[in-house]
């Protein structure tokens, strides 16, 4: 799925198993004022935190063999209510690079073997959200996080994890974020559209509530 470049998995906030009935909060003038705000990267600091994983930790839990199984019921739910699933459509051999912001992000995830969800409105192909979710050797973790940390994206501590964040405004708005935790990546991409609470959800849903 291509959006100018491409957008993320989700790579590149905070319900935990939310709700039913919790919805995507849409970004087009015409469209109703969403409830949310767009995800706004995090404020700069001093210094960029360390990732919490190490480059010695292989992955501790494991990537489920489909979408379902990234979400909690009600998000799902919420989710396939919005917009039709493109899953894996831009796996190796699919003909497209996988859906994140350019550059080393979407080099490094082209070449894992991961899980990818993309969701594309029905009535409105701008907006899409992607998320790839990928287990990551530690060397490669290592680099991806050094080279976040000191370029574009602002980075943070997050549930035991290192969440890296970039906005970016052309003809569309685009978010990324990039999450590393125990030798898991999950990239996610929103282009016009901003949904609260959508990674710590994919959090719990591989890891537990909360943890």
């Amino acid at each position: 799925m291509t959006i100018g470049a491409v957008v993320v998995f989700a790579v590149v906030g905070a319900i935990g198993g939310a709700a039913a009935g919790r919805s995507v909060a849409e970004a087009q003038p015409s469209a109703p004022q969403p409830s949310t705000p767009v995800i706004s990267p995090v404020p700069p600091t001093s210094a960029a935190p360390s990732p919490s994983a190490s480059p010695s930790e292989s992955p501790t839990v494991e990537i489920p063999a489909s979408c379902d199984g990234l979400y909690s019921d009600a998000v799902y739910a919420d989710l396939t209510g919005w917009a039709r699933l493109n899953a894996n459509a831009d796996a190796p051999g699919g003909g497209t690079s996988p859906t994140i912001s350019r550059g080393i992000v979407a080099d490094t995830l082209w070449n894992l073997d991961r899980l990818q969800c993309t969701w594309f409105p029905n009535d409105d192909f701008h907006q899409v959200i992607g998320t790839t979710v990928a287990a990551i050797s530690p060397v490669t973790l290592e680099g991806l996080s050094e080279v976040l940390q000191n370029g574009t994206f602002t980075c943070e501590t997050h549930r035991s994890g290192s969440l890296c964040e970039m906005v970016e405004s052309n003809a569309y708005t685009l978010t990324t974020s990039v999450y590393m935790r125990e030798g898991i990546i999950i990239a996610t991409g929103m282009t016009e559209v901003s949904y609260e609470g959508y990674l710590d959800d994919v959090i719990d849903a591989l890891w537990g509530a909360r943890r």
